[in-house]
């Protein structure tokens, strides 16, 4: 099991691996829900049992529709049956699944707010 850190800015919470990945991330696996805490416990589980190092979920949920993203980052789309298969065994809840090449998410540093030592923003 991976420590799991979390940070959260104003429209993305970051879970990253306490272990660097040891590949280049080329794209994201993209899951939807209404329940941000499922999405929330998949990106955490996926990330401790070493099998993905950085995900980034929604903070608000979209417009149309009413939906939380979790975006799970990737060296590439051979995991996605796989990963299918865990979201569902583990009691679903989500809408779709799928893989996209490429990634529009900002990159760590650019987050933005200043996080302190507890992963909180500061108040």
């Amino acid at each position: 099991m991976y420590h799991v850190n979390e940070f959260t800015g104003s429209e993305w919470t970051v879970l990253v691996s306490a272990q660097p990945p040891g590949y280049d991330v080329t794209g994201m696996y993209l899951l939807w829900g209404s329940d941000r805490e499922r999405l929330l416990e998949i990106g955490r589980a996926e990330i401790a049992a070493g099998r993905f190092h950085e995900a980034r979920l929604s903070v608000a949920p979209g417009r149309r529709p009413a939906e939380h993203v979790l975006c799970i980052l990737a060296a590439d789309g051979t995991q996605r049956v796989e990963l299918a298969r865990r979201v569902r065994d583990s009691g679903g809840g989500i809408t779709y699944l799928y893989w996209r090449e490429g990634t529009a998410l900002p990159v760590r540093r650019e987050l933005s707010v200043a996080f302190g030592d507890d992963g909180e923003e500061p108040g």
